[in-house]
């Protein structure tokens, strides 16, 4: 997944598991069953943020199973002065993901504004992130 962010300042002074305060973006994953509803068994979904924060490039689960920094997805940020470029790689097994041609995943971006005194804005696809924690309101992705 790639994000450009047209920012021509990054601010992110917080550690990894309050980078979502700061310049970042937040991201929900969670695999949905061939109707596209969340499973109604066992409705677990992964969100993360990733950030150049004051520990570094760091992709940071809040949601899901363990909690914590992600050890075999990786994120790699580059800002030009102009703007910030988020390149996401996630390993699905880590997420608990079947990524397949015809799998459904429901998922929700935030993208974080911090113009130096915390965070003060974002701009979102889908919800269930800032405005309440529900993955009714993700929106469903389906891979080819």
């Amino acid at each position: 997944m790639q994000v450009k962010v047209d920012d021509p300042s990054h601010h992110n002074s917080h550690g990894a598991e309050e980078a979502w305060r700061g310049d970042s973006v937040q991201l929900t994953l969670q695999q949905r069953g061939a109707d596209g509803m969340p499973p109604a068994a066992n409705p677990r979904w992964n969100e993360i943020t990733a950030a150049n924060c004051r520990s570094g490039n760091a992709l940071f689960r809040h949601i899901g199973s363990p909690a914590g920094l992600l050890g075999a997805s990786a994120l790699d940020f580059r800002h030009d002065g102009a703007g910030s470029f988020y390149e996401l790689r996630f390993d699905a097994k880590e997420l608990g993901l079947v990524l397949k041609p015809g799998s459904k995943i429901g998922s929700a971006v935030l993208v974080n504004s911090d113009s130096g005194r915390g965070r003060d804005g974002y701009l979102s696809w889908g919800s269930g992130i800032a405005d309440g924690k529900s993955d009714r309101l993700f929106n469903l992705i389906e891979l080819e």
